[in-house]
């Protein structure tokens, strides 16, 4: 096998650590998000918890960043399978 070979498959498995940390980001910082009341919504209902926290934002907010943190790890998931081919097709 040839070293480019060799190289490309180690940048796919690289690429796929570097999507799978940055989605573990992302769904931790879903995991920590709170809204302030500044952020509240102003087009409908919001209900305030704890210590005047807008629970619908709050949970806008989460999903969101839960959202990123999928497609981050989809990424990951898709580099790995591709490195996966490439060394399948490559023989080792």
């Amino acid at each position: 096998m040839s070293n480019s070979i060799r190289y490309s498959i180690a940048g796919l498995n690289l690429a796929s650590a570097a999507a799978a940390i940055v989605a573990a980001f992302f769904w931790y910082r879903s995991a920590a998000f709170q809204a302030t009341p500044e952020q509240a919504r102003r087009d409908g209902p919001e209900i305030m918890v704890g210590m005047n926290t807008p629970l619908i934002a709050t949970l806008d907010g989460q999903g969101r960043l839960s959202k990123y943190a999928a497609g981050m790890a989809a990424c990951a998931a898709a580099l790995q399978a591709l490195a996966l081919i490439v060394q399948a097709m490559t023989g080792t």
